[in-house]
C-alpha cells in the first residue's frame, strides 16, 4: 500500500505541477525576477497546490481511512497552504506568517495528538526526559522551527523538496513495524507528491519550470514537523527525538545559524538574506547542479546516521552531543566566512548574483 500511494501521488503531482504551471499567470501564481531574487525568467509557484492535491487523490484511492483519522492535520496543512499562497501573492509580514505557524502548531499540539511529551533518553541514555507542563510550548517552538527551516531552505532549485523527500523516506523506513505504520500512507503520499514535483524543479535542466513557493514550503514543513514529532513519541516510537534532528539536520542547523548571525547584527531573525549554505556554495564557484548534489549527499548522510543509530541503539546522549558539536562548528565556520567576505569587500548579495547570472537559482530566503 505504501509503494502504491507513492506511485499514484508522484504521477498525479507531476501532471498537476505541469498543468498548474501552464496556467499560473492567470491566478498570479508566478515568481517574477527582481529584488533579492536572481532567476532570470518568471517561474510558476505551484508546488504547494500540486503536492496537496496529489496527496488527496492518492489517499482517496488507496487509504481514505488515513484521512478520516487526521482531521486536525488536514486543517493545519490547509491553513498553512493558504497562508503560504497568500504570502506568495500579497507578501505577508513575517509577524503574520509566524502567528499563523504558531496557531497551526498549537492546534496540532492541543487537539491533534502531536505533542512532544519527552526528549527521549537524552541525559543518561536510559530514562526518558519528560517535559511536563512545558510540553505544549516546546512542541509549538519545535514545529514552528521545522516549518521555518523548510521555508528558508527553499532558495535554490530542488533543495527544499529534496531535503524533505530524504527526511520522509528515512522516517518511513524507521516507522515500519511500529505504531506509526498506520500513518505511512500519509507519509507515502507526501513523499510521492514531492518526487513528482521535483521532476520539474530539479537543477538538471537550464532552469526549473516550477517552484514550491511559500505555499509549498509551509505545507511541507508542517507535514514534516507532524511526522518528526508524532513518530518520535509514545511507547512504540519509530525513532528517538534526537534521531529526528538527524533526519532533517542540514536545514535545521543552517536555519539556526543564519538566524543567530542576523540577531548578532541587530537584525530580525526573519529578515531574508543570502547567507544560507546553498548561497555559500555558489560563492565558491560551484554550479547549481553540483551544489545541489553535494547538499543532497550531506543530507543523506544525516538520514543515514539517524537510521544506523536507531537500528544499532546508539546512546542518545552521544548522538545529541555529536549533533551539537557539528552545529556549533558549522555556525562558527559560517560566521567566519561572513566576516572574511566583508573584509574582502565582497557582499553576499553581489556574490550570489554573480553566480546566478551563470546558473538559474531561486534565491528567495
Amino acid at each position: 500500500m505504501w509503494l502504491e500511494t507513492i506511485a499514484i501521488a508522484a504521477f498525479c503531482s507531476l501532471v498537476l505541477t505541469w498543468s498548474l504551471a501552464r496556467n499560473a499567470a492567470r491566478f498570479g501564481m508566478v515568481d517574477h525576477p527582481g529584488g533579492h531574487k536572481h532567476h532570470r525568467d518568471p517561474v510558476a509557484m505551484v508546488g504547494g497546490p500540486a503536492i496537496a492535491l496529489a496527496m488527496g487523490i492518492a489517499l482517496a484511492f488507496v487509504s481514505i481511512a488515513s484521512l478520516r483519522t487526521q482531521w486536525v492535520l488536514i486543517i493545519a496543512l490547509t491553513a498553512m497552504l493558504l497562508v503560504g499562497l497568500a504570502d506568495d501573492r500579497f507578501l505577508l509580514s513575517p509577524r503574520v506568517r509566524l502567528a499563523a505557524q504558531s496557531a497551526a502548531a498549537l492546534l496540532m499540539a492541543c487537539s491533534g495528538n502531536v505533542l512532544l511529551s519527552d526528549f527521549g533518553a537524552l541525559l543518561d541514555g536510559t530514562h526518558l526526559l519528560l517535559l511536563g507542563w512545558v510540553a505544549i510550548p516546546l512542541t509549538v517552538f519545535c514545529v514552528v522551527g521545522v516549518i521555518n527551516a523548510c521555508n528558508m531552505s527553499d532558495g535554490m532549485d530542488g533543495v527544499a523538496g529534496g531535503m524533505v523527500a530524504l527526511a520522509l523516506a528515512g522516517a518511513s523506513f524507521l516507522a515500519f513495524g511500529h505504531a506509526s505504520t498506520a500513518q505511512l500512507p500519509i507519509v507515502g503520499s507526501a513523499l510521492g507528491g514531492v518526487l513528482g514535483f521535483l521532476v520539474l524543479n530539479l537543477p538538471l535542466m537550464r532552469s526549473a519550470r516550477a517552484y514550491l513557493g511559500d505555499g509549498g514550503s509551509l505545507f511541507l514543513g508542517t507535514l514534516l514537523a507532524w511526522v518528526l514529532v508524532s513518530f518520535s513519541q509514545g511507547p512504540d516510537r519509530a525513532f528517538s527525538p534526537v534521531a529526528a534532528l538527524w533526519l532533517y539536520a542540514v536545514p535545521l542547523i543552517d536555519t539556526v545559524s543564519v538566524m543567530w548571525r542576523r540577531m548578532d547584527e541587530g537584525r530580525s531573525p526573519l529578515q531574508p538574506d543570502q547567507r544560507h549554505l546553498h548561497h555559500m556554495m555558489l560563492r565558491t564557484g560551484l554550479t547549481v547542479r553540483r551544489a545541489w548534489m553535494l547538499l543532497m549527499l550531506i543530507a543523506a548522510a544525516g538520514v543515514g546516521v539517524a537510521i544506523a543509530a536507531t537500528r544499532a541503539a546508539w546512546p542518545e546522549p552521544i548522538m545529541a552531543l555529536v549533533f551539537l558539536v557539528l552545529a556549533f562548528a558549522y555556525h562558527f565556520m559560517m560566521r567566519h566566512a561572513d566576516r572574511r567576505g566583508r573584509l574582502l569587500g565582497c557582499t553576499v548579495a553581489s556574490d550570489v548574483a554573480s553566480a546566478a547570472r551563470r546558473h538559474s537559482v531561486q534565491a528567495r530566503h
